[in-house]
C-alpha cells in the first residue's frame, strides 16, 4: 500500500511541476530579439508614434498592438482562427516586454469585458526604418533611428530596452528625437 501511495504521490508532484507552465510560456517561442527586430515590433505597434518614459505612459491600445506584433513576427504561437484570446494570456505575455498592470491593459478599446478577451484588431503600417546606432551599456541597448515614408524622410528617436539574454527584452523609454520632416516644411 505504501508503494501504491508513493507512486501515485511521485505522478501528482511530476504532474504538477510539468503542467505547471503558465499558458503565456507554452506560447511565447525562444526566438532571438535583433535590434532590428525590436524596432520592427515597436514600430507596428505604435510604439515610436509619441515619447514615453515608462510602460504607464503609452496608450494600452498600442500595448495590445505589441501583442499582435509578436504573433505575426513569430514570437507568440496563434491558431488561425483566434479572432478573441484570453485576457490572461495576452497580459501575461504583455508583461514580459513592459511593466505594467493588467488593469492599465484592460483598458484597451481591444478588450471585451464582457468576454474577458482581447479581440484581434490586425496591424497597418507604411513607415520604414533605419537604424543609425547602437549602443550597448550592461543591460541597457539603446537604438538611434530614423523613419521615413516612401523614403522621405519623417523623424528620428531613441528607443531604450534592457536585456538580460538574446531572448528577454524590456521596453523602458522612447524618445522622439527629430521633429517630423513634414511638419518643418509646414
Amino acid at each position: 500500500m505504501k508503494n501504491l501511495l508513493c507512486a501515485f504521490l511521485i505522478c501528482i508532484i511530476a504532474f504538477c511541476s510539468c503542467g505547471c507552465k503558465s499558458e503565456a510560456n507554452t506560447r511565447l517561442l525562444q526566438k532571438e530579439f535583433t535590434e532590428e527586430e525590436v524596432l520592427s515590433l515597436a514600430l507596428d505597434s505604435q510604439l515610436l508614434s509619441q515619447n514615453w518614459q515608462s510602460a504607464q505612459e503609452i496608450p494600452p491600445d498600442f500595448l495590445f498592438q505589441f501583442y499582435e506584433a509578436l504573433v505575426i513576427h513569430g514570437y507568440v504561437s496563434a491558431k488561425e482562427e483566434e479572432s478573441q484570446i484570453n485576457r490572461t494570456l495576452v497580459e501575461d505575455v504583455i508583461n514580459r516586454f513592459f511593466d505594467i498592470q493588467p488593469t492599465q491593459i484592460r483598458k484597451s478599446s481591444y478588450y471585451d469585458k464582457k468576454s474577458k478577451t482581447y479581440l484581434i484588431g490586425g496591424l497597418g503600417n507604411v513607415l520604414d526604418y533605419q537604424i543609425e546606432q547602437i549602443s550597448k551599456t550592461d543591460h541597457l541597448t539603446e537604438i538611434d533611428y530614423r523613419l521615413s515614408y516612401h523614403n522621405q524622410p519623417k523623424n528620428s528617436g531613441k528607443l531604450i530596452i534592457s536585456s538580460t539574454d538574446k531572448f528577454h527584452i524590456q521596453f523602458l523609454s522612447h524618445q522622439i528625437t527629430g521633429k517630423s520632416f513634414d511638419e518643418k516644411n509646414e
